[in-house]
């Protein structure tokens, strides 16, 4: 799946690439998390063993996601749960790119 198909149970389902494999997003794992300040948005799903994960995504896809009438939760402000994931992201992210300065 690269785009929107209809799963074998008949929601639309979506595949994303990433460095852990792939993640099938559908109507039963998805939450798209939105908030008054735009660049906390991110999706919320639930992997194949059950744990609650969170992915840093584009604007165009959360479009797409919204387009497709995936389940989304809007908060005025960060809660304290998306806030520690959102600084744990931040915290990978500059590590990763010292990491590259460093060689």
């Amino acid at each position: 799946m690269s785009e929107f198909e209809e799963s074998e149970e008949g929601y639309p389902a979506f595949r994303i690439q990433s460095e852990e494999g792939d993640i099938i997003l559908h109507f039963f794992n998805t939450r798209l998390r939105t908030f008054k300040d735009p660049q906390f948005n991110h999706i919320e799903y639930r992997d194949d063993e059950g744990q609650l994960k969170g992915i840093r995504a584009s604007e165009g896809l959360m479009n797409l996601l919204f387009e497709h009438d995936f389940p989304y939760n809007y908060d005025p402000f960060l809660d304290e749960m998306s806030a520690d994931w959102f600084a744990s992201m931040e915290a990978n992210h500059l590590d990763e790119e010292i990491d590259g300065l460093l060689g």
